[in-house]
């Protein structure tokens, strides 16, 4: 175990937020690693995930689990409707 590892990794159960070598179960974010942004929930990347989340850097448009960054047009939450310009909500419209 490194308990030095902060990030995304897998094992038999899945990918999960590791910070200092123990899974976060508390993260429910959108996290990053080598293989792109995630949607973390209980701290386990939630690949059946459709909608957005938010994250230090702001809120994202996420597909199976994963930033779509490919995505522009409208997406809404229980907040409301939102635009969203390459995966990432604009809240400037």
């Amino acid at each position: 175990m490194d308990f030095d590892y902060t990030g995304i990794a897998q094992n038999a159960y899945g990918w999960w937020r590791i910070v200092n070598g123990a899974v976060d179960f508390n993260c429910n974010s959108v996290e990053a690693n080598e293989y792109g942004w995630f949607y973390l929930r209980g701290g386990k990347v939630d690949f059946n995930y459709n909608g957005l989340a938010a994250n230090a850097y702001g809120w994202w448009k996420i597909t199976g689990g994963a930033v779509d960054f490919n995505y522009t047009g409208m997406a809404q939450n229980e907040y409301g409707l939102w635009h969203v310009v390459n995966g990432m909500v604009d809240f400037s419209r």
